[in-house]
């Protein structure tokens, strides 16, 4: 579920130094929702700027906030195709709300 997939991305981050950054896709492979019946058409994330939380300067560098939006393996599969780019999908969305009942958009 999606405890599970925020545990694997922070450990992909510890162990790896993978950086997440703004306005990029993070395609899991799963092809069941995130949801805990695994119902739900959410299969991955796109990052977005945090503008609630502002980045701060720490002795081992500065730290910026991204917020993760929910999407559907099809905008993944756009995203990936070069159809449409992160920006453009989060247009689509119109909020940054993850609705895990939503259709997709793509």
């Amino acid at each position: 579920n999606i405890c599970a997939n925020l545990q694997i991305l922070a450990k992909t981050t510890f162990t790896e130094g993978e950086i997440f950054n703004t306005f990029e896709y993070i395609y899991t492979g799963q092809t069941e929702g995130m949801d805990s019946k695994g119902i739900s058409q959410i299969t991955g994330f796109i990052t977005v700027p945090d503008f609630k939380f502002k980045g701060i300067d720490t002795p081992n560098g500065k730290v910026k906030f991204i917020e993760l939006i929910g999407v559907t393996n099809s905008e993944l599969q756009a995203i990936m195709e070069r159809k449409i780019d992160v920006i453009g999908l989060c247009r689509k969305l119109g909020n940054d709300v993850t609705d895990f009942n939503r259709k997709p958009v793509m």
